[in-house]
């Protein structure tokens, strides 16, 4: 299946999977060479794409995955770094999509940022829906305050002001 033939939903969960599963066969390949025993945790550890979450718009789907064993609720095989892939049917191409890149880090502004430079639409519609499907919970405020505080205390840098 290639990008131009990829007009559902499903197809392009489907190729996001075969996407991630190529990374991690390749990961897994060094891994075994490099950290036998990371390997031997990691392998049975694939990811897995959240089809319940993904968002589609007009231009294409942001693609939500996790591992297998954090989605059966076992966070000691979290993967560290799975932001979403953002596949754009207009231009064929798939990305990770990082909120970091965004100039206030948040998942709304990254996308709006986005829409922007490509040229796409941006209604109120797609704005308020956003800050709806982003809005944090109470538990990720208060993990990413005493995150914040963490990281001054150590002297990391100052993080962002964050918007609640």
């Amino acid at each position: 299946m290639s990008y131009k033939e990829i007009l559902t939903k499903n197809e392009a969960e489907a190729f996001a999977l075969g996407y991630l599963m190529r990374e991690f066969d390749d990961t897994m390949e060094i891994l075994e060479r490099r950290d036998p025993l990371s390997f031997k945790k990691s392998i049975d550890n694939p990811p897995i794409v959240l089809t319940d979450s993904n968002i589609e718009f007009e231009w294409g789907w942001i693609i939500f995955w996790t591992s297998k064993k954090v989605w059966e609720r076992d966070p000691d095989y979290g993967i560290a770094g799975n932001v979403p892939l953002l596949f754009n049917k207009f231009d064929q191409t798939i990305e990770y999509f990082n909120p970091l890149f965004s100039s206030d880090f948040r998942w709304v502004t990254a996308i709006k940022e986005y829409m922007e430079k490509k040229g796409y639409p941006i209604t109120q519609e797609i704005l308020d829906f956003l800050e709806e499907r982003f809005k944090p919970t109470d538990h990720q405020i208060e993990m990413g305050l005493e995150l914040d505080e963490y990281l001054k205390k150590e002297g990391y840098f100052d993080p962002p002001a964050r918007n609640s």
